[in-house]
């Protein structure tokens, strides 16, 4: 789990915009791919979001006033409809592991109005539990944007090769349906199938640049949930929070 650690600056140029882990003025200098010299952030820091307020309307009209219920069918087959959304804070590696984290994303989704608030999580794990609780996506749902656009089934979404976006800004929208449009990443800590990544921040209890965690970028069919290579735990990127059963 612990290796020589870089701190990997991602611009990825995809139609739905750029890809960018830091704002351009925490960005450092790029040397063959790789970099370093981030800003250190207090590595026992508790949670906590960057405060950011740019709540942009997504150009659809009504669907942001509709929320789509958690428990609405969803597509045809006896699926059932699940949320996913993205924070519009970010934090750091040091997010109190993951319940923690899911508590987080629980507070976003009852302040939204979505049911049930309690059945929301954080940090992608594989289908296997963790510390006796399941994180994973549900086998059985079809994942929607709180806007009410499709994104797709957890097989859709383990394929390395899924295109099934939406082509109007991907997963950076946030609980309220709205786009979040800084271009930074999401804390995932999995590879593209979904199976588990040893970069995890260490089970996302650091926040400095000694350890890294694996990130997703939410406007890129293939990278959503694994982007090329590791972020140093005290970069300040977002969570994706999701329905399980």
């Amino acid at each position: 789990m612990r290796r020589r650690f870089w701190l990997l600056t991602l611009t990825i140029g995809m139609g739905c915009g750029t890809f960018d882990a830091y704002n351009a003025a925490e960005s450092p200098s790029v040397d063959g791919g790789l970099v370093d010299g981030a800003a250190s952030v207090d590595a026992t820091a508790s949670i906590r979001g960057d405060g950011a307020t740019d709540a942009a309307d997504n150009g659809d009209a009504g669907t942001t006033d509709a929320m789509p219920s958690a428990d609405a069918a969803g597509d045809a087959g006896g699926t059932t409809r699940r949320i996913l959304f993205m924070t519009r804070g970010t934090f750091n590696g040091n997010l109190g592991g993951v319940a923690s984290a899911s508590g987080v994303c629980n507070g976003l989704a009852a302040d939204a109005g979505l049911e049930p608030p309690s059945g929301f999580f954080s940090v992608l794990l594989p289908n296997t539990p963790d510390a006796g609780t399941d994180y994973s996506l549900a086998l059985d749902a079809v994942y929607y944007r709180a806007d009410g656009v499709r994104i797709g089934t957890r097989a859709q979404l383990a394929q390395a090769s899924f295109t099934g976006l939406p082509t109007d800004g991907g997963l950076a929208f946030d609980e309220r349906g709205l786009p979040v449009s800084d271009g930074k990443a999401v804390w995932t800590g999995v590879n593209a199938d979904l199976s588990l990544s040893a970069a995890n921040c260490g089970q996302w209890s650091l926040g400095t640049n000694m350890a890294v965690g694996h990130v997703g970028v939410p406007t890129d069919n293939g990278a959503w949930a694994s982007a090329p290579g590791d972020v140093n735990c005290d970069a300040l990127v977002h969570l994706y929070c999701f329905q399980t059963h």
